[in-house]
């Protein structure tokens, strides 16, 4: 699991807190991001997938001159804040589009 997100066994999820996923829309490691996340949610783990399209890795380091970034920060707060409360998993797996 450490090199690739699709060797995750059923075992291996059930060590890990609620997750927040956030994927450059354009990123070349998007789709191994969204198995990730699929993954996660099949096997319990509650998970919340973030998708920011038409933006590439790395877009978050342009700041306050791409619009996008506030949206990317207040996600991330809003996971960490998720995670806190130990959520319980839907089992769904749903990805949200910015």
């Amino acid at each position: 699991m450490r090199l690739n997100p699709g060797l995750l066994s059923s075992e291996d999820p059930k060590k890990l807190p609620a997750t927040t996923l956030g994927i450059a829309g354009y990123d070349p490691l998007r789709d191994e991001g969204l198995l990730y996340g699929k993954l996660l949610a099949e096997n319990g783990v509650p998970t919340n997938v973030n998708v920011f399209k038409g933006v590439p890795h790395g877009f978050r380091r342009f700041g306050e001159r791409l619009s996008v970034c506030k949206q990317w920060d207040q996600t991330m707060e809003d996971g960490i804040r998720c995670a806190l409360t130990n959520p319980s998993a839907s089992g769904e797996f749903i990805i949200r589009e910015h």
